[in-house]
């Protein structure tokens, strides 16, 4: 191999490399409804947020399931980039996930492959490839996961290849990174995710009803189920670029959560709260905005979780 291969994980992660014969129960996430959120960087661009939602999903008559995913920039809007607009995958029986790959669709994924093993991204093209460079573990929202490396060639010979993409998959939340060369464009990080209803790390959605519309007022809905359990959606707009806290308060006027409390760009933003640990009663969402010209805006809905 030339010096254009990189080897990311050994410089971006520190993991411990586990045994070979990883064999796993399950497969990753592909539910109908599932959300997966994105930071995507590279150097001269601002950072962006990546969403991307599991539209449908089905499984035919042999077991393997079939599943469609989307994906939108969220903040600021740009074209969506390292990850696919649209994209449909399968996961056939013996836990292969096929889907979009280097110049074309094959298999993508050896979920119970062993590290060194390789195979053609695309049916006949042996200069396409890839290959399993680890499988190692690392805390990801806060427990120990185990985290296998996918990295995609594309070889001109068979002394010389560069490394094209390297994607980090666990079973629990699909991909959790994924990476270009240094020629290309950046890399994505996952930062929240709402998996069968569960929600992981600080996960804040788009509302895909009013993506291309910019709200012209700062406004926080009420939340959605209300009352709820254990989950609910609570949908806020943001008009101009401002510095946006969203908390969660108790019946005693404690803040007992902050969902989001950053800079934003102009948008219709919506976020899960999971209630589960709290108890049944009374709470309070509180939505505060400083704008660029030091003008604030506050507004607070009532919630009602019920076990």
């Amino acid at each position: 191999m030339n010096k254009f291969t990189f080897i990311f994980i050994v410089v971006l992660f520190c993991g411990k490399i586990l045994s070979q014969n990883i064999k796993p129960n399950t497969t990753i996430p592909h539910k109908k409804g599932d959300i997966f959120q994105y930071q995507h960087s590279d150097i001269g661009y601002q950072p962006d947020t990546i969403q991307v939602s599991t539209i449908s999903d089905s499984v035919d008559s042999s077991g393997n399931i079939y599943f469609t995913q989307k994906a939108i920039n969220t903040n600021p809007t740009k074209s969506v980039v390292l990850l696919h607009d649209s994209a449909g995958y399968k996961i056939d029986q013996n836990n292969n996930v096929w889907g979009p790959g280097l110049n074309g669709g094959g298999l993508i994924y050896k979920l119970n492959g062993k590290t060194g093993e390789s195979w053609c991204l695309i049916e006949g093209n042996n200069y396409a490839k890839a290959k399993i460079g680890g499988i190692f573990q690392m805390q990801i929202f806060g427990h120990l996961t185990n985290v296998i490396e996918f990295d995609s060639y594309f070889w001109y010979s068979k002394q010389d290849s560069i490394t094209m993409l390297v994607d980090l998959v666990t079973l629990e939340y699909g991909i959790i990174a994924r990476l270009g060369t240094e020629e290309g464009p950046g890399r994505v990080d996952i930062i929240g995710a709402d998996i069968n209803g569960i929600q992981y790390g600080n996960l804040k959605t788009v509302s895909v009803r009013n993506e291309n519309t910019l709200p012209n007022d700062f406004t926080l809905d009420q939340n959605y189920p209300n009352p709820f359990n254990p989950s609910t959606e609570i949908r806020y707009s943001v008009p101009t670029v401002s510095v946006v806290k969203l908390s969660i308060y108790d019946i005693l006027g404690q803040e007992i959560a902050t969902l989001v409390n950053e800079q934003m760009q102009p948008g219709n933003y919506s976020i899960q709260w999971n209630a589960s640990r709290m108890s049944s009663g009374l709470y309070f969402a509180r939505l505060s905005v400083i704008t660029g010209k030091g003008q604030s805006f506050t507004q607070t809905r009532k919630m009602m979780f019920t076990k």
